[in-house]
């Protein structure tokens, strides 16, 4: 009977640790309008528990014409409830056609990197060349 009792807790003690492991999401949307782009980090929680004691990084870099980088990075503290999809941040750039693009999103529970994404805008014409 103890063996059972002991079981059935070590069971329901490894589902919860199990459910607060997984199931965030952290994904990055682009709205392009002529040489303006909106990018929105968002993340979801696709699981039953509330989640807690998160963060954020959202790095955008921009590769200039001349070879110069320029960098936008954002970060911050959230939480979420179950079953719930958040917009975190949302950065506005104005990007030229020979300029190269890289963003990367990178959510943390506690220091511990549990999501990525990232998204990369190249000129055509630059990835023919270095073929």
């Amino acid at each position: 009977m103890e063996k059972y009792i002991f079981l059935t807790l070590s069971i329901v003690i490894c589902s919860i640790s199990l459910a607060q492991t997984g199931k965030v999401y952290g994904k990055i949307n682009m709205i392009k309008e002529d040489n303006f782009i909106t990018l929105k980090a968002q993340v979801e929680n696709r699981s039953i528990i509330h989640k807690d004691q998160l963060s954020y990084n959202l790095v955008a870099l921009i590769k200039g014409v001349n070879g110069n980088y320029s960098n936008n990075n954002q970060s911050g503290k959230f939480s979420l409830k179950p079953q719930e999809e958040k917009e975190v941040s949302v950065i506005r750039i104005n990007l030229n056609r020979e300029e190269e693009l890289r963003v990367y999103l990178f959510v943390k529970k506690k220091d511990v990197l549990i999501s990525k994404d990232s998204l990369f805008i190249v000129d055509k014409k630059k990835m023919k060349l270095q073929k």
